[in-house]
């Protein structure tokens, strides 16, 4: 082999990595990674073709690289880095000390170096067809497993960022049950185009809680006795009265409800109540009652 050919490779491969390496930045369309790569050169030499080609060696070489409205998404790499269980309880503890303790610059900072550690991580990004639905599926409950917000993108060109809750098949439609600005949605699959696992755990701000209603009936709704952070907003009493409850945290709230028993109903909002029918279901599933 000559000289000038093994140099030739040597180029053609440091090309195919710089390409690799803005993915790994950012998600960019083929008029973005042209430009991009070419700011970096004497004289442009990436164009359409070229950069097509790159980025079917990185696929080649096992790195799943999905276009979704245009845009080029480093989906996982064959080498990213295993993120256990315990390491995203770390990283959800590192969150909710910044929120506690910095003001909001070191805060976009510290998120800014999360999300970049998020790309060499084994995150999923998945392009969304009838022949990927149960690939999908098995993202969407890894998310639900990891605790990760997820991006939804539309066809409508619309993305949506939400915490995935379970999928479900609504009016014969296969769904995404999310949690999105505080109130549950089933999203029809067939009006997405692509799905995404975020970096952002939203463990640490399920922790703050949200406002909540739940009923007490029976013996405990004459001897109910609310807390500082409650207050009784309906009696219908001796049937029932209702409480509603101001920022408890979830975990701790649910611990001291499922005490209740079957004398309190959790009414609002949506996402605590699918949260604790799932809770109650899978009791009575350990306990062979169901």
């Amino acid at each position: 082999m000559k000289t000038n050919e093994l140099v030739k490779r040597n180029i053609s491969g440091m090309q195919v990595i710089k390409t690799l390496q803005l993915l790994l930045e950012d998600d960019y369309t083929m008029a973005q990674l042209i430009e991009k790569l070419n700011a970096n050169e004497k004289e442009s030499i990436f164009n359409n073709s070229v950069v097509s080609k790159y980025i079917n060696t990185c696929r080649y070489c096992g790195i799943d690289i999905p276009k979704i409205q245009n845009k080029y998404f480093v989906a996982k790499l064959p080498f990213g880095l295993n993120l256990s269980k315990r390491d995203i309880e770390l990283i959800e503890k590192l969150q909710m000390t910044a929120v506690e303790k910095l003001t909001n610059k070191p805060i976009k900072e510290l998120n800014s170096f999360l999300n970049k550690i998020n790309k060499f991580s084994n995150k999923n990004i998945i392009k969304v067809e009838k022949d990927t639905l149960d690939l999908t599926k098995e993202y969407f409950y890894n998310a639900i497993e990891e605790e990760r917000e997820v991006l939804l993108l539309f066809r409508t060109k619309e993305m949506v960022k939400c915490k995935p809750l379970d999928f479900v098949v609504h009016k014969g439609k296969n769904c995404f049950k999310v949690l999105y600005d505080n109130k549950v949605k089933n999203v029809i699959i067939d009006r997405l185009v692509g799905l995404k696992i975020l970096g952002k755990y939203f463990k640490a701000e399920a922790e703050q809680g949200l406002t909540s209603k739940f009923k007490v009936t029976g013996a405990l709704a004459e001897r109910y006795s609310m807390r500082e952070h409650e207050e009784q907003t309906e009696n219908k009493f001796p049937e029932y009265i209702l409480i509603t409850n101001h920022g408890e945290a979830k975990d701790e709230l649910f611990s001291r409800l499922l005490r209740y028993g079957k004398h309190c109903e959790v009414t609002s909002p949506q996402s605590y109540r699918y949260e604790m029918k799932s809770i109650l279901d899978e009791m009575l599933v350990n306990y062979g009652e169901k």
